[in-house]
């Protein structure tokens, strides 16, 4: 998308930083645009799975269970976890750039803390038959 946008981009202009710039704020505008229907399609999605979700409930609650069903259950709470999984990343970049432009004055603590939590979770060996190997 971004390079087509790029090479469809028409100006008549002889000063090459000013259409440079100009580029940039048409490039710009198109991905924000693109990016806002993507979260409205993802919205869009989040409401039906859930509602075939409920729907499913709704019949499991009644007695009509299935393999189909399960099965169609299983999958949709698979996607809508993709979705939510999706949203987690999104926020969390979000969050590590507004730390990085805006700062903490803990962060070095808490980057610390972290190094030591990891360090502490990592696997320093497998034992197999009574032997480290």
């Amino acid at each position: 998308m971004v390079s087509e946008t790029w090479n469809n981009i028409d100006l008549d202009n002889n000063n090459n930083d000013g259409t440079f710039k100009k580029k940039l704020q048409i490039l710009k505008k198109e991905i924000r645009s693109g990016i806002n229907d993507y979260k409205k399609n993802q919205s869009g999605r989040l409401v039906d799975l859930r509602s075939k979700l409920c729907h499913i409930d709704k019949v499991i609650d009644q007695g009509g269970v299935n393999d189909d069903i399960l099965l169609t259950r299983l999958d949709l709470i698979k996607k809508l976890h993709d979705i939510k999984s999706s949203e987690a990343r999104d926020y969390m970049q979000k969050t590590k750039i507004q730390w990085v432009i805006e700062g903490d004055e803990n962060s070095q603590f808490f980057m610390e803390s972290l190094i030591v939590k990891y360090a502490k979770l990592a696997i320093k060996g497998v034992m197999v038959d009574g032997e480290c190997g």
